[in-house]
C-alpha cells in the first residue's frame, strides 16, 4: 500500500505505529518526518480545542445547536469588545540626548603642513 492509495484507517494506524514505536510506516516513507510531527501536533491541538468547547458547553447546559449558536455569537461579541477596549501600544520612545551632544564642538586649526599629510594619506587610500 503506497501513501497516495492508502484508506485513512491505513493512514491512521501507520500514524499510532510512528507515535508508539518511532517506526516510519511504509505507507509515511515518503512524507517528511517534520511534517508528520506537525500534523500530529496540529491534531492534538485541535482535538485540546474541542474538548474545551465541549467542557464549556456541558459547564453551561447548553444541549441545542440553537443554545451552540447563541453561546458562541455571545463569545465573539465578548471577545470583540475586550479587542476594541485594548489601546494600541505607544510605541514611540522619545530619545535620551546626553547634555554634551548639542554642544557646540571646539574646533581646532590643524597646519597646512598637517593638512597636506592627511590629503596625501586619503590620495593614497
Amino acid at each position: 500500500v503506497t501513501f497516495e492509495n492508502a484508506s485513512a484507517e491505513d493512514v491512521v494506524s501507520s500514524v499510532n505505529l510512528y507515535m508508539k514505536t518511532g517506526e516510519v510506516a511504509p505507507e509515511l516513507a515518503e512524507i517528511d518526518e517534520e511534517a508528520i510531527k506537525q500534523s500530529m501536533l496540529d491534531e492534538i491541538e485541535r482535538s485540546n480545542y474541542i474538548e474545551a468547547i465541549a467542557g464549556q458547553w456541558k459547564r453551561l447546559k447548553i444541549e441545542t445547536v440553537e443554545d451552540a449558536m447563541r453561546q458562541s455569537i455571545k463569545d465573539h461579541k465578548r471577545t470583540k469588545k475586550k479587542l476594541d477596549s485594548i489601546k494600541p501600544l505607544n510605541t514611540k520612545k522619545e530619545e535620551v540626548v546626553p547634555d554634551w551632544f548639542n554642544e557646540d564642538l571646539d574646533k581646532e586649526e590643524i597646519s597646512e603642513e598637517e593638512q597636506e599629510e592627511l590629503n596625501s594619506i586619503i590620495n593614497n587610500i
